[in-house]
């Protein structure tokens, strides 16, 4: 317990404000610890448990004693949850997209469709919207299935928009479609070919 002005505070809770964030390798945000109404040094003491470690930093702002910055580093996932003394707080999970993933390309036939995925397509499917450069040739609907329509080639982009303030706002990733038309010929029996008895 803690005085605070002329109340006795407990820390009981430490509430994260958001329970997920997108960032790219670099890129940064900031993240609140909902309960504004303790001591300063309970913010300041405030452990950080990362599972895995290695994938996000987080350190106290200068500008707000329960607000943290939260840093990509390396690609990957990772829950990051607050703990002071006996309290453990909420967890939130940090998705770290790399800056720029290029997919290999992809041939298709007129008339199929194909289910595009990236790492961690299925933590950041909401926040993804994809793109073709030519929807002549091969369309991409909301959920990254991409129809093949004829042949040519056409850039599939999927944007995912990022919690970040920093670096990238937006990972981009591109993907060569070479939509080519199989031609087949009507078969036909002669006849002359029919065996007549």
């Amino acid at each position: 317990e803690r005085l605070v002005g002329s109340e006795m505070c407990k820390e009981t809770e430490l509430t994260l404000s958001k329970d997920r964030l997108i960032l790219p390798e670099g890129g940064y945000c900031k993240l609140l610890v909902e309960e504004d109404n303790y001591a300063d040094t309970v913010y300041k003491e405030i452990q950080w448990q990362h599972e895995p470690e290695g994938i996000v930093g987080v350190k106290q702002a200068k500008t707000q004693k329960n607000l943290y910055t939260v840093e990509g580093g390396a690609a990957g996932k990772a829950v990051i949850t607050p703990a002071y003394g006996s309290v453990t707080g909420t967890p939130c999970t940090v998705i770290v997209l790399p800056k720029e993933l290029t997919l290999n390309s992809l041939s298709m036939q007129a008339g199929t469709t194909h289910q595009l995925e990236f790492p961690y397509f299925g933590d950041v499917r909401s926040s993804t919207k994809w793109g073709s450069s030519d929807d002549g040739v091969a369309a991409v609907d909301e959920n990254g299935v991409v129809t093949a329509v004829k042949e040519g080639t056409t850039t599939i982009t999927a944007t995912i928009e990022t919690d970040s303030i920093g670096g990238t706002p937006t990972v981009l990733i591109g993907i060569a479609i070479a939509a080519s038309v199989a031609m087949s010929l009507p078969i036909s029996t002669p006849p002359n070919a029919i065996a007549h008895s």
